[in-house]
């Protein structure tokens, strides 16, 4: 892999890389790229993350955002671990990278980065689950490639258990 920088949006400057950004996706480009994304921020509705090298120039961007479920959406074996009829858990809400760094694994590097900051988030403000839209085939395959497991019902939606992930993150340290 190569170096890189994840951080904070509102502490990243990204001069003209933004304008520039292309994942393939028409609306996750106008969605970065026309600033609505600082939008959603400054409203508290999301915190955004970018990934940098170490020049500076954009790799990709995620966002993260408090969410809750209904228990009964969770697979059988999450839904009898938790007691409560809503499931406090945290949205992936977007994630694209630059389409030159397509099929690079740089998608799993994002990917990571969100679930370490997701689990820290966790253990600030609790969430139990990790929760994805999926707008196409080609995300769908992204995520169940990713150990994401579909949420019961007419969802497009797919989650992680935070608690499954803390555990991998922890393993992988050692």
């Amino acid at each position: 892999m190569f170096p890189y920088r994840n951080e904070d949006l509102r502490d990243t400057p990204l001069g003209t890389d933004r304008a520039a950004f292309s994942c393939g996706q028409a609306d996750l480009d106008e969605y970065f790229c026309r600033h609505h994304i600082d939008d959603d921020v400054k409203r508290g509705v999301t915190r955004a993350y970018v990934l940098t090298n170490t020049t500076g120039g954009l790799i990709g961007y995620y966002t993260l955002s408090n969410y809750a479920i209904a228990r009964t959406l969770l697979s059988s074996s999450l839904e009898r671990k938790v007691g409560y009829e809503v499931v406090p858990a945290i949205l992936l809400g977007r994630l694209a990278i630059q389409t030159p760094l397509h099929k690079q694994g740089v998608g799993r590097l994002l990917l990571f980065r969100a679930q370490v900051r997701a689990v820290d988030a966790s253990r600030q403000c609790a969430a139990r689950v990790l929760i994805v839209d999926t707008v196409d085939d080609h995300a769908r395959n992204f995520y169940k490639r990713n150990d994401f497991q579909k949420l019961k019902g007419d969802s497009e939606q797919y989650f992680l258990d935070l608690k499954w992930i803390e555990k991998r993150l922890g393993a992988a340290a050692q």
